[in-house]
């Protein structure tokens, strides 16, 4: 269990690497998100392959030691090519590609203990179907 953050503390972080796919097969955008009930949320940018690695304060220091909620987001504006053709200064994530469900913390039905040693190959597996159907 982490312990509180107060000033000058150090959030007790372990590294966390995956890879995501959707019906078997890698996702090559999006973000990975785990939230613990208490402390600092972590992000994973997913890469092309379906990688991603966990960043809490700095880019790949991992995410709290202990339970996570787990939401994954991909949708049509995470992608590097959908980037290109917009307009500067728009912003807009467009359609999700993956089920909805999963977007949402507390409702995808996916979950991670971090250990304090840390996660090498956290896989993440989606489905069209959604989750627990």
């Amino acid at each position: 269990m982490a312990a509180p953050i107060g000033c000058g503390e150090r959030p007790d972080l372990a590294p966390v690497s995956g890879h995501v796919t959707l019906n078997g097969k890698p996702l090559d955008f999006g973000v990975v998100l785990f939230s613990p009930s208490k402390g600092i949320p972590a992000q994973g940018e997913i890469k092309e392959g379906g990688a991603f690695t966990m960043a809490s304060l700095h880019p790949g220091d991992g995410a709290l030691v202990g339970n996570h909620e787990v939401s994954v987001l991909c949708f049509k504006g995470h992608d590097p090519k959908a980037q290109a053709d917009k307009q500067v200064g728009e912003v807009s994530l467009g359609p999700s590609l993956i089920p909805i469900k999963y977007t949402r913390s507390g409702m995808s039905g996916l979950t991670v203990e971090v250990p304090a040693d840390g996660i090498e190959d956290f896989k993440i597996e989606l489905s069209s179907k959604g989750p627990g159907r």
